[in-house]
């Protein structure tokens, strides 16, 4: 059995649109060159770029597993150029995740 303090939690990096990719990879670089295990690269399709415990990432999400040990210019260059083919293979859409709950006070106010 595993407990909630053995898998590290996800780490929220930046948004793409928001932040230039070469700056979200710099920080993905930076964290795991100070990490002690791997880290996988996510890009959730509205942009969130997270980094997560590669055994519970979501397959579509993943830009790439990186582990530390390289020079952080290293890192930065292959995880900014995996960043950039995974946008080039599935676009970023804006609003893609979001999604309401239309709770029972919501619906009621429709009806009315």
């Amino acid at each position: 059995m595993t407990t909630r303090k053995s898998i590290p939690d996800d780490r929220p990096v930046g948004k793409l649109g928001v932040s230039p990719l070469s700056a979200l990879a710099d920080a993905c670089a930076e964290h795991i060159g100070r990490a002690r295990q791997r880290w996988a690269v996510c890009i959730s399709p509205d942009g969130h770029v997270t980094l997560e415990h590669p055994d519970h990432v979501v397959p579509d999400d993943l830009a790439g597993v990186y582990a530390p040990g390289q020079t952080r210019w290293g890192l930065w260059r292959q995880i900014e150029e995996d960043m950039k083919a995974h946008v080039a293979q599935r676009p970023i859409v804006r609003g893609a995740r979001r999604q309401v709950h239309r709770g029972p006070k919501v619906q009621q106010r429709e009806v009315a």
